[in-house]
């Protein structure tokens, strides 16, 4: 049995190809692969943990430096 790599964390889904079609409810909508540690929002929705944490990293990274970028043109604007 082969053991899997764990010195990486791994980001998205298992990149498997599966007897079956994978219904949209196995698919990871960020990664479109199947699902690796679900996790589900409250409104319902299915994720892999690591593609909902990483979506999460960069909106909120985002949503800093636009917040630095307008104060710091607000700010070079009132000189």
């Amino acid at each position: 049995m082969m053991e899997e790599d764990h010195s990486e964390p791994r980001i998205g889904g298992h990149d498997f190809v599966f007897v079956d079609e994978l219904s949209p409810g196995q698919t990871c909508s960020i990664c479109l692969l199947a699902m690796r540690s679900p996790v589900q929002t409250v409104c319902g929705h299915r994720f892999c943990e690591s593609c909902l944490l990483e979506t999460f990293r960069y909106y909120i990274l985002l949503f800093v430096k636009v917040a630095y970028l307008g104060i710091y043109v607000t700010m070079r604007g009132a000189q």
